[in-house]
């Protein structure tokens, strides 16, 4: 790891209480929560590092979902260098696997920008995480269950999409990829990888294993937009529109508009109107 991506030091030298990390620590044992690893920084500063037998610094963990959170960086990079539209089809990217009579209709307006937020026209995951079948290709031939851009809706093989399209444009793995972009220069190890599907692409949604620290250190480049050291490593503006706030899905309430919805809804829609007045 990048000696000048941290220092390491005592909770007191980051204006943290000490025994705030230790009555947290102490809790996860209270409540048995089953731990890995903890490591707690604040700003360039790593305050608390620990590890649970039989996990050490050096023990691969799978990320699950943060993988989704990578296969995003990638998918900025390439749009940073014109590679992507993002606001393109995604079948525009995988003619291949357009049936006879053609794509859904909804699917054609499924933009790279719909993938990223999961507002995608399916309404779950459309492989069967068992299956030895192309995962990739269940995107483009499932049925949609509605229009893209209208509902948030909880996609890993939208994520799935997303690495394999980084990896049919790149001929790199994911993670090779971001490394080319100066992942290793930052201190990204070398012996993380992700876990493939049927057909070797990597796993998008769920598969990367990595080391704790390598965690650490593509929080602290989602924090910093993309910087470390004064590197510039992935661009700013992507990364700025990443991780911002986006609004509510009043398509979505409106949807389900019985009960706790209905209310939350008209919660909302007030809120937004007294905010309007202010």
């Amino acid at each position: 790891m990048n000696k000048s991506f941290y220092e390491k030091t005592s909770p007191e030298n980051a204006n943290i209480n000490s025994k705030r990390i230790i009555n947290f620590i102490n809790r996860l044992e209270k409540e048995e929560v089953d731990m890995h690893s903890i490591l707690i920084m604040r700003g360039n500063k790593l305050i608390c590092e620990a590890y649970y037998n039989p996990f050490n610094s050096n023990t691969l963990h799978r990320m699950f979902s943060v993988t989704k959170s990578v296969v995003s960086m990638a998918i900025g990079a390439l749009a940073e260098d014109g590679v992507i539209d993002l606001d393109a089809s995604i079948t525009k990217y995988f003619p291949e696997y357009e049936p006879e009579d053609g794509f859904y209709p909804y699917l054609i307006e499924t933009t790279i920008r719909d993938m990223l937020s999961m507002t995608t026209p399916h309404n779950g995951t459309t492989f069967d995480k068992h299956s030895k079948n192309n995962w990739t290709e269940s995107y483009f031939t499932k049925k949609p269950t509605h229009r893209p851009g209208t509902i948030f809706s909880y996609d890993t093989s939208a994520s799935h999409v997303m690495a394999a399209l980084v990896e049919k444009l790149t001929g790199l793995s994911l993670l090779d990829y971001l490394r080319t972009k100066g992942l290793t220069k930052v201190g990204f190890s070398n012996e993380s990888y992700c876990i493939t599907d049927g057909c070797g692409v990597s796993q998008g949604g769920s598969g990367m294993m990595a080391y704790p620290k390598d965690l650490l250190l593509l929080a602290k480049l989602a924090i910093d937009y993309g910087k470390i050291d004064n590197i510039q490593i992935l661009p700013e503006k992507y990364l700025r529109e990443a991780t911002s706030y986006k609004a509510v899905s009043y398509t979505h309430l409106r949807a389900h508009e019985t009960g706790r919805n209905l209310v939350c809804r008209l919660l909302l829609e007030k809120k937004k109107k007294k905010n309007k007045i202010q």
